[in-house]
C-alpha cells in the first residue's frame, strides 16, 4: 500500500489506526445505523404498480426497388426509430407525457371518503405560480418512475411508486393511455399529410393520364391506317407507352390515396401490452437492516480515512516538505 509520497504503508500502521479509534468508530457508525433504520421503519410505506409492453413495428410496403432488391436476396433496412424500445422510454419519461399525467385527476382514498384531486394536490408541491407548481409535480412524479428495456425481448418495463395502491396503478394506467394516445396522434398526423400529398399528386397524375390518353386518340384520328408505316407504328407505340407509365403511376397514387386514408381512421395500438397494470397485493419493503448496514460500513469507512489521512498521509507530506529546503541547502 503506498500514499500519495510514494512511500509504502505497512499493514502494521493501518491495523494500529483501527486499534486505536476501532470503539468511536464503532459508537458513529452504530449510530448512524440506528437512525438510518429508524427513519426506514417510520417513513410512510410505498406501493409499486407495474406495467409492460412491446413496440409493434409496423412495416411498410415494399416499393418496386425494394421489393425487387428483396427477391435477389437484398435486405433493404425499413425499420422506424420512433417504434424501438428505446424511444418508449423516452417517451414515458418526457415532460409533454409527464406534464398530462401530473395535470390529469385521479381518485384515491381520503379516510372515509374518496377524493379526486391531480398529482399536483396529491403530491402537496408548493409554488408561487401554477407554472411552477407543475414543474415540481412533474419533476416529483419523475422521481416515483422506473423505466427499463429487456434487452432480449424489447419489452418495456414501467413501475410507478406512490403511497396509495390505487395511485400507483392508475398513474401507470394513465402513462400508457398517453403513450396510446400519442401514436394515434402521431400516426393520423402523418397518414393526414400522406393523404394531402397523395391527392394533390393524384390530381396532376390523372391530368397527365388524360393528356397521354388524349394525345393518343389525336394521333389515331390523324393517321388512321398508321400499321402501314413503321415510322407511324413507333410513334404510336411510344404514345401507348407513355399511357401505360402515366396509368401506372395514377394506378400506385391511387393506392397510396386509400391508404393514407385508412390509416388515418385507424384506432388499432401501436403498443403490444404485455402486463397490464394492477393493484398492487403489498407494499414495498422497507429496507430498514439494509439501510442500517448501509450507513453503518460508510461511516465506518469514512472515519476510518479520515484517521488514515490525518495520522499517515498528512505527516508524510509534512517531513517531505521539510526536507526539500535541507536538500537545496546541501547543494
Amino acid at each position: 500500500m503506498t500514499t500519495a509520497g510514494s512511500e509504502d504503508v505497512s499493514l502494521d500502521e493501518v491495523l494500529a489506526i483501527f486499534r486505536r479509534h476501532w470503539r468511536l468508530m464503532v459508537q458513529l457508525g452504530l449510530a448512524a445505523a440506528v437512525a438510518a433504520g429508524t427513519y426506514a421503519l417510520v417513513r410512510p410505506r410505498t406501493w409499486r404498480a407495474t406495467a409492460s409492453f412491446m413496440p409493434q413495428v409496423d412495416r411498410p410496403e415494399l416499393s418496386g426497388l425494394v421489393g425487387l432488391a428483396a427477391q435477389f436476396g437484398v435486405q433493404v433496412p425499413q425499420a422506424n426509430p420512433a417504434n424501438s424500445p428505446v424511444f418508449y422510454m423516452q417517451l414515458l419519461q418526457s415532460r409533454e407525457i409527464l406534464q398530462s399525467a401530473v395535470a390529469s385527476t385521479y381518485e384515491v382514498a381520503d379516510a372515509d371518503s374518496m377524493r379526486k384531486a391531480s398529482l399536483i394536490d396529491l403530491f402537496e408541491v408548493r409554488g408561487k405560480t401554477p407554472e411552477l407548481r407543475t414543474a415540481l409535480a412533474v419533476e416529483a412524479l419523475q422521481k416515483r418512475i422506473g423505466v427499463m428495456i429487456s434487452r432480449e425481448t424489447g419489452v418495456v418495463k414501467l413501475s410507478v411508486d406512490s403511497r396509495s395502491p390505487t395511485l400507483s396503478r392508475d398513474v401507470a394506467a394513465k402513462l400508457i393511455a398517453l403513450v396510446q394516445d400519442f401514436n394515434r396522434e402521431r400516426r393520423a398526423g402523418q397518414a393526414r399529410a400522406e393523404r394531402e400529398f397523395a391527392a394533390a399528386r393524384l390530381t396532376d397524375a390523372e391530368r397527365e393520364l388524360r393528356a397521354a390518353e388524349d394525345a393518343v386518340r389525336a394521333f389515331q384520328s390523324r393517321n388512321r391506317d398508321f400499321r402501314g408505316s413503321p415510322f407511324l407504328q413507333l410513334d404510336m407505340e411510344r404514345l401507348q407507352r407513355e399511357v401505360t407509365r402515366r396509368q401506372m403511376v395514377y394506378n400506385g397514387l391511387s393506392q397510396s390515396f386509400e391508404q393514407a386514408r385508412l390509416e388515418e381512421v385507424r384506432n388499432t395500438p401501436v403498443i403490444a401490452m404485455v402486463e397490464l397494470p394492477e393493484l398492487p397485493a403489498r407494499p414495498r419493503p422497507r429496507g430498514a437492516l439494509l439501510s442500517a448496514l448501509v450507513a453503518f460500513l460508510t461511516v465506518v469507512t469514512v472515519l476510518f480515512a479520515w484517521y488514515f489521512v490525518r495520522e499517515v498521509v498528512r505527516p508524510r507530506w509534512r517531513q517531505r516538505l521539510m526536507a526539500i529546503p535541507e536538500t537545496a541547502s546541501r547543494r
